[in-house]
């Protein structure tokens, strides 16, 4: 299933405002996902665990590892560590024996 959200590879060119617009979008979809959640309850009628369609589990996920990897790119930038293209640090870990 893919996420409408932007790529994880571009997530490093948003800025902060940017960033901010798209997290409260997955957010309010995110509320969408799970408006169709049953609760399972206990003999009290506490709620004890919950069901949600598969489709909205997956959906969820991704939504979720984009948050994620949005997350540690921005503290990597904030960071000021250098960044090196994909493709170089690939060579370097399979020039290591790491295959990528």
């Amino acid at each position: 299933m893919q996420s409408a959200s932007i790529p994880k590879d571009d997530w490093q060119y948003v800025d902060e405002a940017r960033y901010e617009f798209i997290r409260k979008q997955e957010e309010m979809k995110t509320n969408e996902l799970i408006g169709n959640a049953h609760f399972v309850t206990d003999t009290d009628g506490n709620k004890t665990a919950v069901q949600i369609d598969y489709a909205a589990w997956e959906e969820l996920l991704t939504l979720l590892e984009d948050l994620e990897d949005a997350e540690e790119i921005r503290r990597s930038r904030d960071s000021g560590e250098e960044a090196i293209p994909w493709e170089q640090a690939k060579a370097e870990l399979r020039s290591k024996g790491i295959d990528v």
